[in-house]
């Protein structure tokens, strides 16, 4: 590979990660609850970082479902009016 083609490559950023994939991701990340034999050291302080941690990932997913649903509202209502759009140029030739 070129040194110029490297330099290219270099500054891009992987390919975008889809939605449906991020979404599927995540709640399969999402902690399992198990019944545990033994006390986890390290009280308060760990709890607290798990629940933050839980929370800023069920956000995530709130809004990534959010963000799905609106995406294909708008896809499906896009269509409609492109094909409403052809209906009323037809129907607007016709009438000439």
């Amino acid at each position: 590979m070129s040194t110029a083609k490297s330099f290219n490559r270099a500054g891009k950023q992987p390919g975008p990660v889809s939605i449906q994939q991020e979404l599927a991701r995540l709640r399969a990340s999402r902690p399992k609850p198990a019944p545990e034999r033994h006390l986890t050291p390290g009280g308060s302080l760990e709890q607290q970082v798990k629940r933050g941690l839980n929370t800023q990932r069920e956000t995530r997913i709130q809004e990534l479902t959010i963000r799905s649903r609106t995406l294909s509202e708008q896809t499906k209502t896009g269509f409609a009016r492109a094909r409403d759009k052809g209906r009323a140029k037809g129907a607007f030739e016709r009438s000439r």
